[in-house]
């Protein structure tokens, strides 16, 4: 039922203006050879620095899952590791996208450096899926940027232009949603711990990819979150046949992709591996893992630092 009344207003509500593609066609239509050059040269700036902004979000989170860990204390007093989830730097891509576009698209400029609108976003997006106390534990690790961020004010700006509208059901959320689809039948429960296991490698080349389609500009502006969902479902078992016949050993199946579009039709949800938008996202997925493998563009390689150096802290402290 969350699918499908997703999959009804998410071309609408959910997918970003192509602010850049706006912003060409109007240098398009410029004949004045210097304002022309002055505007390409703008519209090439802040395409490197969104990636280079979404990039360092993506790194930063990355960043503080693997050190050491932290732990919070909830109001009924008890403690547990605090862990970022990949669909808050979604939604805060999905929201810094989104506010770009209020501005860029009509030839105007973003009131604040595109640094700041990242960590406002990631902000914002916290308090979105995230618990009061997790929000104040990464406002603690983010030390000055936090400060910044609410010394201008820039969150609120954000949300004021927004009108408050910053829910984002992001792809990587929905791809968990349709692996729930996918269960173990009566009797067959000692493959449960397997399929868990199995559905763990899914979510984690799913998120790999999702983070890539995030970064690169287009993905978010021309296709909705579901669209983004099949599509990385559909490259993750074309890519991993074995991981697709183990999960489908595991539920009794012949294929998991042929399961899920099964299921849609026997529910009459509209959703589609087939649907052209979806394969046109596959297309472009692929020839996005293609690229960044043929460059070298690995996270590892060009990693940026932690918005500050601290590495150990402990959030009860």
């Amino acid at each position: 039922e969350r699918l499908q009344q997703l999959r009804r207003v998410e071309r609408t509500k959910y997918q970003c203006p192509d602010y850049i593609g706006d912003s060409y066609r109007r240098f398009n239509n410029i004949l004045d050879d210097k304002v022309a050059s002055d505007m390409r040269f703008r519209i090439e700036y802040i395409l490197n620095s969104r990636e280079q902004t979404l990039r360092k979000l993506f790194n930063w989170v990355d960043k503080f899952r693997l050190d050491p860990p932290r732990y919070i204390t909830d109001e009924g007093g008890q403690r547990y590791k605090l862990d970022i989830d990949e669909a808050v730097v979604s939604t805060a891509a999905f929201i810094f996208d989104r506010y770009l576009s209020e501005f860029v698209g009509e030839g105007g400029v973003p009131p604040f450096r595109l640094d700041l609108i990242g960590d406002a976003s990631l902000f914002i997006a916290a308090k979105t899926e995230m618990s009061w106390n997790e929000v104040c534990c990464i406002e603690k690790v983010m030390g000055r940027y936090s400060r910044r961020v609410y010394a201008m004010n820039v969150d609120l700006k954000i949300l004021k232009e927004l009108n408050w509208d910053v829910v984002y059901p992001s792809p990587i959320s929905i791809i968990r949603d349709l692996l729930s689809l996918l269960h173990c039948p009566s009797g067959s429960q000692q493959f449960e711990g397997s399929l868990e296991i199995h559905k763990t490698d899914v979510l984690k080349e799913a998120a790999y990819m999702t983070k890539l389609a995030t970064i690169a500009y287009g993905f978010t502006t021309n296709f909705s979150p579901s669209t983004i969902a099949l599509a990385t479902l559909s490259v993750v078992f074309e890519k991993n046949r074995c991981l697709a016949k183990s999960i489908a050993l595991c539920c009794n199946l012949i294929d998991p992709v042929f399961h899920l579009a099964n299921l849609f039709k026997t529910y009459g949800m509209d959703l589609s591996f087939d649907n052209d938008d979806v394969k046109e996202c596959d297309e472009k997925m692929l020839q996005l893992l293609q690229n960044n493998s043929k460059h070298g563009n690995d996270e590892k390689e060009r990693a940026c630092p932690s918005p500050n150096n601290i590495t150990k802290l402990q959030c009860d402290e």
